[in-house]
């Protein structure tokens, strides 16, 4: 090898190498603008103790635990029609609960601004109002007529379930009906009593002003009937 080689290659292994290295890039979490502290109102609608019924897991549970009741109730009471029985309890129970828990959902940041006693007291005034306004379009709908044939009624202070059909306008016809037989105030059993052993004889009916009509057979006699209150 030469002296001049060798010079060169001293020389080459002299010189520094340099390496390019980019910038890191900045963080884009980092930089990002922190997130402001909730507020104290936020934090107590949060930790408030009235579960949101506004999501839809606690609609569920509502919808659930009204059928449950609904089945209970029905199974109590052997001696009548399960599957009717068990749509009319069904519907007044999801109507109930689900109307309750629209109220405590719309409700519940107005309900989050109270003290303990306070929004407890409000949210059961507002159940209690809910429950009488369902119970009374209950109640006003005492006599319903179903599209399968089925008709309940309330007659005094019983209820009563049987058939009906209808061959034509304003023509209806009743069969036997099943009735309870609570003990109702004195002198009213024998109105209770005439009016079921005059249904099956009704033949015709007319609504007026809200008011049900119903015409025995050969002008035998007309009973109105009034929306329950």
């Amino acid at each position: 090898m030469s002296q001049t080689g060798a010079s060169e290659r001293s020389a080459e292994a002299a010189t520094p190498r340099t390496t390019l290295v980019p910038p890191p890039r900045p963080d884009a979490a980092a930089n990002a603008p922190a997130a402001p502290p909730d507020s104290p109102l936020q934090a107590s609608f949060d930790a408030f103790f009235i579960p949101d019924f506004c999501a839809p897991r606690m609609v569920f549970a509502v919808v659930l635990i009204a059928e449950l009741v609904a089945l209970t109730l029905t199974l109590a009471r052997p001696d009548t029609a399960f599957l009717t029985e068990l749509a009319r309890i069904s519907m007044f129970l999801q109507w109930l609960g689900l109307t309750s828990a629209a109220l405590l959902c719309y409700s519940r940041r107005w309900l989050a601004r109270l003290t303990v006693a306070q929004s407890s007291s409000a949210a059961f005034a507002l159940l209690l109002a809910n429950t009488a306004v369902i119970s009374l379009l209950a109640l006003w709908l005492g006599t319903a007529f179903g599209a399968d044939g089925r008709v309940s009624a309330r007659i005094d202070c019983n209820r009563g379930s049987g058939s009906w059909k209808s061959d034509g306008k304003s023509q209806i016809e009743f069969g036997p009906m099943a009735v309870t037989r609570a003990m109702c105030p004195p002198g009213s059993m024998d109105m209770h009593d005439h009016i079921l052993k005059q249904m099956p004889h009704i033949r015709s009916y007319v609504i007026k002003d809200g008011h049900l009509f119903l015409s025995l057979m050969a002008d035998g006699g007309t009973y109105e009937l009034e929306p329950a209150r």
